[in-house]
This record gives structure tokens, C-alpha cells and sequence, in this order.
């Protein structure tokens, strides 16, 4: 949550291990006297267990998954090679209708958007980057009921405004060559706090990506 009072806007209703490289032998060459491959050491390198892009990392095992109170709405599948936009993420029923207006009434061109939603409420957290700033909206009940009206509320952060924005990551190198990574984007103004890991799929991971593109390239 930011520490400035939320706006509010308009209503809705509810919707490694490396392979072993020990044992060599020039091509053409002929089979070591007694047969077999020569018997030497094998080398085995300890992977490297993260590196981010920020002095201030945050430790994650890849033996737990991440808690965290929200989790991502999967983009509905479409092409990665462009930012996910908010036209592109599922599940956003009413949302998406107000949200679309209000980029419309402030004339701002979409960069990229981000949705999470609360599994215990459905409550929505939704960032949009554009070329006016950054976007940071809520969507949730007026009141109680959930089957009551629900309101879109938000604020928006000029780009020199975000403060502490960093990107961080670790991956891991499988015995199976496979690459697995958790990807976090934080901030402190507006608060973020974003994780996605490779598991999560294509989609997933691109989204969040996508976002923390373009807050990264237009943050000052």
C-alpha cells in the first residue's frame, strides 16, 4: 500500500549441475591401451547460488515456493514479442472496461500492465506503465459484501516520482540443463512487491517482465 490517501475513481460490480567434462579425447584418436575411457577426475563446479542487480537481495529457496499474499493472473496467450498490455490479462471482468477509460480520459499511451489478485478475496492489484507514469490501482468491494458494488481506486506516480525501483533475480542450473529462475521487481514509492518464477510459465514470467521493462527504461 503507498502512504498517500487512495482516489477514489469510479464503481463497478463484481465480475548447477554441469555434465561432466572429466573425461576427454581428441577426435580420431585411438582407444586408451586396456579399453574404456581414461579414469580421470571428473570436475564439479558448484553453481552459482544467485546474483542480482541490487545490492539489497532478497533470499529465496528453490526447495520452498515464494509466499505471497497475492498471485498472478495469467495473461490470456497472445504474442510476447509486445508488452503485455491490460487488454491481454484474464480474469479482469468490470475492471477492464474502467481501466481502458481511464487511460482514455487521461490521454496516456499504455506501455505495459501487471494484474495480481488476492485468492482469499479476488481483490485486484493492478500496475499499468504508460508515458504519463506509473499506474498503481486497486480494485475491490465498497464494502463487505462481495457481491456488492465494487470500486476501482488509484493513483498515479509521475516516473521521477518512483523511488527505490530495482529489479532482482536468481537462477539455477537443473541436472537436466534446464534454467529455473524467480524474477522480483520492488519498489518503495508506490510499494511494490512483484515475484514470478520460470515455473509459473511463459506468460506469467512475461507479464511481470514486461512490466518491470518499462518501469526500469522510464523510472529517472
Amino acid at each position: 500500500m503507498t502512504s498517500s490517501t487512495a482516489r477514489r475513481l469510479m464503481t463497478g460490480r463484481v465480475p548447477g549441475r554441469p555434465r561432466q567434462i572429466g573425461q576427454t579425447r581428441v577426435f580420431g584418436s585411438s582407444v586408451p591401451s586396456g579399453g574404456g575411457d581414461a579414469g580421470q577426475a571428473q570436475n564439479i563446479f558448484d553453481s552459482v547460488r544467485s546474483w542480482a542487480w541490487t545490492s539489497m537481495p532478497m533470499t529465496v529457496s528453490y526447495s520452498v515456493r515464494v509466499p505471497t499474499a497475492m498471485v498472478a493472473i495469467v495473461p490470456m496467450p497472445s504474442r510476447y514479442a509486445a508488452p503485455v498490455k491490460i487488454g491481454e490479462w484474464d480474469n479482469l471482468g468490470r475492471a477492464r472496461a474502467l481501466l481502458q477509460h481511464q487511460l482514455g480520459d487521461m490521454g496516456a499511451t499504455e506501455y505495459a500492465a501487471h494484474v495480481t489478485v488476492n485468492p482469499d478475496n479476488a481483490r485486484l492489484r493492478i500496475y499499468l506503465a504508460t508515458d504519463v507514469g506509473l499506474f498503481d490501482y486497486s480494485y475491490a468491494p465498497v464494502g463487505a459484501n462481495p457481491q456488492g458494488d465494487w470500486i476501482l481506486r488509484g493513483q498515479l506516480f509521475r516516473w521521477p516520482s518512483v523511488r527505490g525501483l530495482r529489479l532482482q533475480t536468481d537462477a539455477q542450473l537443473e541436472a537436466n540443463d534446464e534454467v529455473r529462475s524467480i524474477w522480483r521487481l520492488v519498489a518503495e514509492e508506490p510499494k511494490i512487491e512483484l515475484t514470478v518464477g520460470s515455473d509459473a510459465g511463459p506468460a506469467a514470467l512475461s507479464g511481470m517482465l514486461d512490466l518491470a521493462r518499462a518501469c526500469l527504461q522510464h523510472a529517472t
